[in-house]
């Protein structure tokens, strides 16, 4: 099916930052996948304006529509699908070691944090004999983090030379003249014929698409929930902590993947580590006031100190980010797996949404989670059906998931009820992360390993982002030991994008389903059912 309409519907994870960051990080993402591949986003309004949310026209031209081959034994072709009890199959060796490691600190400027400087190597090049053909349209690539320092300004230059235009204005590139074209970038030519089994998809899809993109915002619900005193949040601490440790749920997780459950220990650690110490300070301080001074005013000059490093902690905590970690966690285990009434209440105004949406005369709706936003995008989902008929124009696209932090929790029966509903559905249903990325369960099938896994299954299909292999050796240097960032990758510019590109997926010609139609799930992933409760509602 030609797209040449696309709504998406993307749900951020939790995240107190306002939606207008996840614009100018398309923007500035955007426009470097554009360089990259060769293809074109001009940004601007939409003409539906309710909500928040951005308008793309995307215009590929005939070299950036190749159609990818899978040639026997290359890594697509390995990873058939597994049957569920097929176990946890082997990992993919590139992605794990270091950087499947504890989260460690980071500099930025919150959750998002801000993109790196590209890299000075030659980019993989659509056409070329060297390089994979790419996915259906373009490079695959993934999600972008917000851009450092100010907002990029419309038509500013992205990393790389690109520009992304308004609306109503040309995407241009730099000559060497220093003058601006008003055509695309053209892709190096290529003297090798073209892959076997190739169309020509210019005759095919339509080379123009409209695409409007649409925020669903719950910062207002996070943001709330992340009012607390420092002493409320060490309470939040103990709490969630005997939540996890009780309910068998941190040892079920810590057999799926170490990565994710040392980022969950990290704002545990780093928290007593703090408190700790404020305490050896306060100690040492009150024993010399004891002897300077009467011991009524040791104490209380030790008790002012211990106050005094907390709050200083927690100022720094922008670069540290142990409060916002424990205040994530504790709203996932506070109602132990069941979601809080207000998580409810806007879920419900999220299907509401949805089924306006589909109203509309567009050729694919795509909802897109990320992060914790992933298993809110399948309980939308799982809303919506249950109200009416399957529409057979919408995909889901889940990145960088967490499922695990709430469905094995004990109380999340409706979460694992919406998973197994919507595998069995026939909504198109690709997973999508990386197990370079210690945040999320990398390869995990968020389906299979909650033991809710229908006999009818039709998703997910779950691919590997294999950030080793998509993202160039300077880059990866570049984002070592930033594990926030790397989380934020799924929406960002891939240097070599041949498996997953998130702005050919969001604006391109073609749907999820064709867009990744035979492919296999990836290598090394992890189907065995390990969730202490597998209970679900109806």
């Amino acid at each position: 099916m030609a797209v040449a309409r696309r709504r998406v519907l993307y749900i951020p994870g939790y995240d107190p930052i306002p939606p207008r960051r996840y614009r100018e990080l398309y923007r500035r993402e955007g426009a470097e996948q554009a360089r990259i591949v060769g293809y074109a986003l001009t940004m601007g309004a939409r003409k539906d304006r309710a909500g928040f949310g951005w308008g793309v026209t995307a215009e590929f031209p005939p070299e950036a529509l190749a159609m990818p081959t899978e040639e026997a034994g290359s890594p697509l072709r390995q990873g058939g699908i597994s049957a569920p009890g097929d176990g946890m199959a082997a990992p993919l060796p590139i992605e794990d070691g270091p950087q499947a490691e504890a989260v460690a600190q980071q500099s930025g400027q919150g959750p998002v944090a801000g993109t790196e400087a590209r890299s000075a190597a030659q980019p993989a090049r659509v056409g070329t004999a060297k390089a994979p053909a790419v996915e259906a349209g373009v490079a695959t690539g993934t999600m972008a983090a917000p851009p450092d320092g100010p907002d990029a300004e419309p038509g500013t230059a992205a990393p790389g030379g690109g520009q992304i235009a308004e609306a109503g204005t040309a995407v241009a590139s730099h000559a060497p003249d220093s003058r601006a074209r008003t055509t695309t970038a053209k892709p190096e030519a290529s003297s090798s014929p073209a892959p076997p089994h190739a169309p020509p998809p210019a005759a095919l899809h339509p080379r123009r698409v409209e695409a409007e993109i649409e925020v669903l915002v719950w910062s207002d619900v996070v943001a709330a929930s992340m009012g607390r005193s420092i002493a409320a949040t060490y309470g939040q601490l103990a709490r969630t902590a005997w939540i996890y440790i009780a309910s068998g749920a941190l040892a079920a997780m810590m057999r799926l993947r170490r990565g994710p459950v040392l980022a969950a220990l990290y704002p545990v650690t780093v928290l007593l580590g703090q408190a700790l110490l404020a305490l050896a300070a306060a100690a040492a301080l009150g024993w010399l006031a004891a002897r300077l001074l009467p011991g009524w005013l040791g104490l209380v000059l030790a008790a002012a100190a211990f106050t005094a490093m907390l709050i200083g902690w927690k100022r720094l905590d922008g670069r540290l980010f142990a409060h916002y970690l424990m205040h994530d966690y504790a709203f996932t285990a506070r109602l132990r797996g069941a979601y809080p009434p207000e998580l409810e209440a806007r879920i419900d105004r999220f299907a509401d949404r949805l089924a306006e949406v589909l109203e509309g005369d567009w050729d694919e709706v795509l909802v897109v989670g990320h992060s914790s936003g992933a298993y809110l995008a399948v309980s939308v989902l799982a809303e919506l059906a249950r109200r009416q008929p399957p529409d057979p124009r919408l995909a889901l696209l889940t990145l960088g998931h967490v499922v695990p932090m709430a469905a094995f929790l004990p109380r999340a029966q409706r979460l694992r009820g919406d998973l197994a509903a919507v595998s069995a559905s026939p909504v198109a249903w690709v997973d999508v992360t990386a197990p370079g990325d210690a945040c999320s369960f990398g390869l995990c099938d968020p389906v299979a390993t909650c033991g809710v896994e229908p006999a009818s299954r039709h998703g997910p299909l779950v691919l590997s982002a294999a950030f080793s292999q998509t993202l160039s050796p300077a880059r990866l240097k570049a984002l070592r030991h930033r594990w926030f960032r790397l989380h934020f990758q799924y929406l960002c510019a891939f240097d070599h994008p041949e498996r997953y590109d998130y702005f050919a997926i969001t604006a391109g010609p073609l749907t999820l389903a064709e867009r990744f139609a035979g492919r296999h799930h990836s290598p090394g992933r992890i189907t065995r059912a390990v969730s202490p409760f597998r209970d679900r509602a109806p």
